[in-house]
């Protein structure tokens, strides 16, 4: 059910989870391992550091920027991105 939402008329609903759907599976097999090698639970403010290494992805003619990047629990299993999709010419970001 979850990525049935890909599937979505509306562009900027399918966008926004087409990106959510990117980020959790840049989580799961690079931004998590990096900061479980390197950081003790509960986590330090410095594991945000890993944000610094989310690749630039073009998604329908906007880049996904990864603005942010929070543990609320301090545990590396939870992470809440701040995603943005930036149109690749001048105008307004959708997103959050």
């Amino acid at each position: 059910m979850a990525q049935g939402g890909l599937f979505l008329e509306d562009r900027e609903g399918r966008l926004s989870r087409l990106a959510e759907a990117y980020f959790q599976y840049w989580w799961g097999e690079v931004g998590r391992p990096w900061v479980r090698a390197r950081f003790p639970e509960p986590l330090p403010e410095e594991a945000q550091a890993v944000a610094e290494g989310f690749p630039r992805v073009e998604l329908d003619g906007f880049w996904l920027d990864l603005r942010g990047l929070a543990f609320p629990w301090r545990r590396s299993f939870e992470a809440w991105p701040e995603l943005a999709l930036v149109p690749r010419r001048a105008g307004p970001a959708l997103g959050r």
